[in-house]
């Protein structure tokens, strides 16, 4: 097997692309904490930034914006996270980021995207009801109840 039989065909959500460049980026999270008046600095690592995934991609057809443009611009526009299938990195679960494509009149039925995403990570909890924070008010009223227990408390010794 060579490596360029090797590379999966791309797709978002299902919706097949060409890749032109894949440009993951990753690294630390670290604080640098300069000294005053000295040559070194303290450092803190935090752990490993969230990976970003830089695309550029792009879909052909016979007509001036191609349908598979269309789709492919539908699919990232849509909310959530989806599987995004990249030649070298394979498949990730991602939310999108950003997104924007260029047409060009010198290159007839090309449309190419750039498209900048991130892992799904995991989901997020809400705080409270969609219809306010009646969670969160009930915590802070427990809160300040036991907090009055306690000062009645040491007022009473």
């Amino acid at each position: 097997m060579t490596w360029e039989t090797s590379l999966r065909r791309g797709s978002f959500r299902g919706v097949p692309f060409f890749m032109e460049s894949e440009a993951p980026q990753g690294g630390r999270r670290v604080a640098v904490h300069d000294i005053a008046y000295g040559e070194n600095a303290i450092t803190e690592d935090f752990g490993r930034k969230t990976p970003n995934y830089s695309l550029t991609v792009y879909t052909t057809g016979a007509d001036r914006f191609a349908a598979s443009a269309l789709a492919l611009s539908g699919a990232l526009d849509a909310p959530g996270a989806a599987t995004i299938v990249m030649p070298v990195m394979g498949a990730q679960l991602v939310r999108c980021l950003t997104w924007g494509f260029n047409v060009d009149k010198r290159r007839l039925g090309y449309v190419g995207f750039d498209i900048e995403c991130v892992p799904a990570g995991v989901p997020s909890v809400p705080f409270a009801p969609a219809l306010g924070f009646s969670g969160v008010e009930a915590v802070f009223k427990t809160g300040a109840l036991q907090l009055a227990i306690a000062v009645r408390e040491i007022a009473t010794r």
